[in-house]
């Protein structure tokens, strides 16, 4: 998955457990057991996942929780997505788009437009895309959503871009 401090971190296919190897691979830390959302930052060396209803950030052995899904407006068992930005941490869900800096702290939201919403997790990624992208990173993200192919433009109006907080 990707190097840190002390060695890199990988995945079970069978339960999901996040460890944390030596550079010969052996394993030296369980970081957490049944995580399906997971991204590394190669830029930090950061491993961010999701577990116990929390966003997690680990570097190397040390790890700890920086946001609270519930907190952040964020449902515990929908469709959840994960992605460093530069020095920012972008969670998107079903209704709406978190960037958070890498301590946790709120940087910019938005809520999702209504057309885009109440998706089950199994047509989540085929209805649209959206991504965030850094203007210039730490002080300014943009947000694009693109509906699915056929779906008409008027549908997808009503969001109000992403909030610096």
């Amino acid at each position: 998955m990707g190097w840190t401090r002390g060695g890199f971190y990988t995945r079970t296919l069978r339960g999901g457990t996040l460890l944390l190897r030596s550079a010969t691979g052996a394993p030296q830390a369980t970081l957490a057991r049944h995580v399906s959302t997971y991204s590394y930052d190669n830029t930090s060396g950061s491993l961010y996942y999701i577990a116990n209803d929390a966003l997690v950030r680990a570097d190397g052995g040390t790890q700890r929780p920086i946001a609270s899904l519930r907190e952040l407006g964020f449902s515990t068992r929908g469709y959840l997505q994960l992605q460093p930005l530069g020095p920012l941490v972008v969670l998107e869900g079903a209704h709406r788009l978190v960037a958070l800096d890498s301590n946790g702290a709120l940087f910019a939201s938005t809520r999702l437009p209504p057309a885009l919403r109440n998706r089950s997790t199994a047509n989540a990624s085929a209805l649209r895309s959206a991504s965030a992208v850094p203007v210039l990173p730490g002080t300014a993200v943009g947000c694009s959503i693109a509906p699915a192919k056929g779906t008409p433009p008027s549908s997808t109006r009503g969001g109000r871009g992403m909030r610096s907080s």
